[in-house]
């Protein structure tokens, strides 16, 4: 009885390690055909090669010359004459004399002055003389002193002798005492020569002084153009009388326009990494580096349908950073070459009001450019590796220019960056390359 119970159930061990064996192979089949058609993740992609990047950054500002002359009159007068480019727009060149006021008045107190002068002189060469005829005079008066006094003294012996009256002795008493005072009074006039001559040589500087001073006024009658520039402002006219300290013009010196643009990034990336260390006070101290580094600017101006472009130099940082914008300030300069035959609006040079472009061009170096759209949280960017399979990598990023991340040091282990969005972005998917 048992033997056939166990015969029974030896049967089904058998069919039940077929079933499994055939779902087993069943599911193996299923899943390989299921990895077999699964779709690659189509992306787009850009080659991992250098090119040849210029860094640059921009901002704007206006033109400004980098000196104003302000034409006042340093004296007063009728205008008698206006130079006769002396308008809003023209040229004046160094040296020109653009106004006169009337010479008349300043002339005429030179000549006082003048004579004046020679008053002066000949007071000091009557003095000279007078001190030179008292000296010899005093002399001969000290001589005729010395006979008196020995004839006081025989006088004096003759009356004691009661020889002479006492009349005669003191008659001859009363011609030494005389005498003694003649040589007294031309011996303090003598005295006084020195004082005397000081207060004429004093009284000449006095007049030297008012002299020079009168001959400047005169030489303020003609204003003068301290440098060629552009007439900006005329507030006088011919037959006008002019006011000392009245301003009359105002000229801009356009050989030379200064443009103050404001910089929010950090110089550093216009170098290779090599020369930025050069940066910083020593730039401050020397504007010349940025050029001799081989660093330059271009500055563009766009209006009335006309385009300029002129080459700018840097000469300093302004002395402070904008407390609102904490940008700090640089200013370039641009020289001109006027063209006052050609009419205002078709000069070739930049004029005071000019909104212009800047932009400053750091040197040429080969790095890796890498869209901003191909970049990810924690500048992560989504390479190919040779096997076709995304890898997943943190760059450091130099710079960012025109929506480009910049990267000089490259990473050569991938030939490929993805650049279109991946979902889901993991390590090791499979790609294809597609439009």
């Amino acid at each position: 009885m048992k033997n056939s119970i166990w015969k029974k159930l030896s049967f089904f061990p058998p069919i039940i390690v077929g079933m499994l064996t055939l779902v087993w192979a069943n599911a193996r089949n299923s899943l390989l055909h299921e990895h077999q058609q699964q779709p690659r993740k189509v992306v787009k992609t850009i080659p991992v090669t250098t090119s040849v990047v210029v860094p640059r950054i921009k901002s704007y500002g206006y033109a400004q010359p980098s000196r104003t002359w302000v034409g006042m009159s340093q004296v007063s007068g009728e205008v008698i004459y206006v130079h006769e480019k002396l308008k809003k727009g023209e040229i004046v060149h160094k040296g020109t004399v653009v106004v006169k006021i009337d010479p008349r008045e300043y002339e005429i107190n030179i000549t006082k002055l003048n004579a004046n002068s020679d008053r002066i002189d000949a007071q000091l060469e009557e003095l000279r003389v007078s001190m030179e005829n008292n000296k010899a005079l005093l002399k001969i008066e000290q001589q005729s002193l010395e006979w008196n006094k020995r004839e006081v003294e025989r006088q004096k012996k003759l009356m004691r002798n009661n020889v002479a009256a006492q009349s005669t002795y003191e008659a001859q008493l009363r011609n030494f005492l005389a005498q003694k005072h003649r040589v007294r009074s031309l011996q303090n006039s003598l005295n006084l020569v020195p004082t005397q001559k000081k207060m004429l040589l004093t009284q000449k500087q006095e007049i030297a002084a008012q002299l020079q001073s009168a001959v400047r006024k005169l030489r303020y009658t003609k204003i003068r153009a301290p440098f060629t520039g552009l007439v900006t402002e005329v507030t006088v006219t011919q037959n006008q009388v002019a006011a000392s300290g009245q301003v009359l013009l105002r000229v801009d010196d356009i050989s030379v326009m200064e443009i103050e643009a404001q910089f929010w990034k950090k110089l550093d990336h216009l170098l290779p990494k090599n020369e930025k260390r050069i940066l910083g006070k020593k730039l401050r101290e020397n504007p010349q580096l940025l050029k001799q580094m081989g660093v330059q600017a271009k500055i563009t101006w766009e209006g009335n349908g006309r385009r300029l472009i002129w080459h700018g130099d840097f000469v300093r940082f302004r002395d402070d950073i904008d407390p609102q914008t904490r940008s700090f300030g640089m200013v370039f300069a641009v020289y001109n070459t006027p063209q006052e035959d050609v009419p205002i609006d078709k000069r070739q040079f930049m004029v005071k009001g000019m909104f212009c472009e800047v932009v400053i061009l750091g040197k040429k170096r080969a790095a890796l450019c890498i869209p901003r759209h191909a970049m990810h949280s924690g500048n992560t960017v989504y390479f190919v590796d040779n096997n076709s399979r995304l890898q997943k990598r943190a760059i450091h990023v130099d710079f960012w220019q025109d929506n480009m991340a910049i990267i000089e040091n490259l990473p050569n282990e991938y030939p490929k960056i993805i650049v279109s969005p991946v979902v889901p972005a993991v390590n090791n998917l499979h790609v294809m390359e597609g439009d």
